[in-house]
């Protein structure tokens, strides 16, 4: 059967000038398409393999998720968030981050001799906290901050992490007092928070592909206190390992998330 490819020609902007140049374009097309979709399953392969990593984390080594028995990834990848630190030289696993913050942030600074630019810009996020800090609702509960690995595992932020130490500055209190790694989060499963039932939830974007759907069909989610008892909040994704303009993102968009759903129920018990 043949085929008019005159028209997906003019369609597909084809170059049909000659027989040669339009083998010539048809080909250069077609190798695009084959690089674009290994692209995108190179990207999906990455996804599953970080989400693999994270749930093979010895947080997950007890308890109802011992049954999951996810893959194994090559150790060599893994011990990106595994590794014993306390060996290595500076590791301090006890100082300030907020202090150890500022003192990297002066230290770059320097090398690329803007040290007064650094301070004011570091003088003006103490003071843009300290009024963030102000603004907030009084009695605010316990925040459990989160990113999604799938629908029943996320990595929930603590001592160690770049945003507890933002929610210190704000006076908000974290309620996971859990273990972490040295990257300030500890993965756990949805069931550990059948434990705190009077913290309010924050989840981090990005959320993985496919999860919140899953979380809107009946299940444990549906069914936790925390979710039950008070509205979700959602922020954009922020760099949770990042540095100074990290930290501001996230004071001022859980800043803006907590006044916005005060005044929700400000409205809705006046009504």
């Amino acid at each position: 059967m043949g085929i008019d490819i005159v028209p997906l020609a003019y369609k597909h902007k084809l170059d049909i000038s000659s027989p040669k140049a339009f083998a010539k374009d048809i080909s250069k097309r077609f190798s695009a398409n084959i690089i674009m979709k290994k692209e995108d399953e190179l990207k999906e392969l990455v996804k599953r393999r970080y989400d693999e990593l994270a749930l093979n984390s010895d947080s997950l080594k007890c308890g109802c998720c011992r049954s999951t028995a996810p893959a194994q990834p090559s150790q060599n990848v893994f011990t990106i968030m595994s590794e014993d630190y306390s060996r290595l030289n500076g590791y301090e696993p006890d100082a300030d981050l907020w202090q150890r913050l500022r003192e990297a942030t002066l230290t770059i600074a320097a090398l690329v001799n803007r040290t007064a630019e650094a301070e004011r810009q570091l003088a003006a996020l103490e003071r843009d906290l300290a009024q963030m800090k102000g603004a907030l609702p009084a009695d605010l509960p316990p925040l459990l901050v989160v990113q999604f690995i799938d629908e029943r595992h996320v990595r929930v932020f603590g001592r160690h992490s770049l945003f507890e130490a933002v929610m210190q500055r704000l006076g908000l209190r974290n309620a996971w007092q859990g273990e972490t790694n040295a990257w300030g989060f500890s993965v756990a499963s949805l069931e550990q928070f059948l434990a705190i039932p009077e913290a309010r939830l924050v989840v981090v974007d990005p959320i993985p592909v496919g999860v919140s759907e899953k979380l809107q069909e009946p299940g444990l989610w549906q069914h936790l206190p925390l979710v039950q008892n008070t509205p979700v909040l959602h922020l954009p994704a922020t760099w949770s390992f990042g540095g100074m303009l990290a930290a501001r993102r996230f004071a001022t968009l859980l800043g803006e998330a907590l006044q916005e759903q005060a005044s929700v129920t400000l409205k809705g018990e006046a009504q």
